[in-house]
């Protein structure tokens, strides 16, 4: 059993980028746009659903995705290593981009064990403070940049000159 900690009080950059660059490692991904799709597929414990195949499936809303309009939700399934990625693929037709980000950002918050190494978050993240929240958040948009855009690699490549040619290479929008 893992012992439970406090979340940190400072986001730690440091920690999310080398857990990003040490899964694209594993998962030997040799090829720019990293597609999270295929990353969460990778992952033995790790299951994506479409929100409409979820509410279709449970003719309700389980994970409150439409009520608190967040464009996804990972719930950690009690008693065992599975999660499950409930992401709202509504938003699909409007960002593609936006759909890469909101996955490759919950798998930061699986690999980086947001779910179930902080005593707050193992019983209810509804408990956690602003601060709290924050730093979690802060960390799990870490891994994603890493994770979709890694700068090891990028810097590397001489025809990347401009931010239009990175978002494009990366499939990312200006927003992220």
């Amino acid at each position: 059993m893992r012992k439970r900690t406090q979340i940190p009080d400072q986001t730690r950059y440091e920690y999310p980028r080398q857990r990003a660059y040490r899964l694209l490692c594993e998962l030997e991904v040799d090829r720019l746009p990293v597609d999270p799709w295929r990353v969460a597929a990778e992952l033995p414990n790790v299951h994506v659903c479409k929100w409409t195949e979820l509410r279709k499936n449970c003719h309700d809303d389980p994970l409150l995705i439409n009520r608190k309009g967040a464009d996804a939700k990972t719930q950690h399934l009690r008693g065992q290593s599975d999660y499950l990625i409930v992401y709202d693929d509504r938003i699909e037709f409007e960002s593609y981009q936006r759909v890469r980000w909101t996955l490759a950002h919950e798998i930061g918050h699986i690999i980086l064990g947001h779910l179930v190494s902080f005593e707050a978050t193992a019983l209810c993240s509804g408990s956690l403070t602003e601060k709290e929240y924050k730093v979690l958040e802060r960390e799990a948009d870490t891994f994603a940049v890493n994770l979709l855009a890694p700068m090891t690699i990028i810097k590397r490549l001489p025809a990347i000159k401009t931010k239009a040619d990175f978002m494009s290479l990366c499939n990312l929008s200006g927003e992220a």
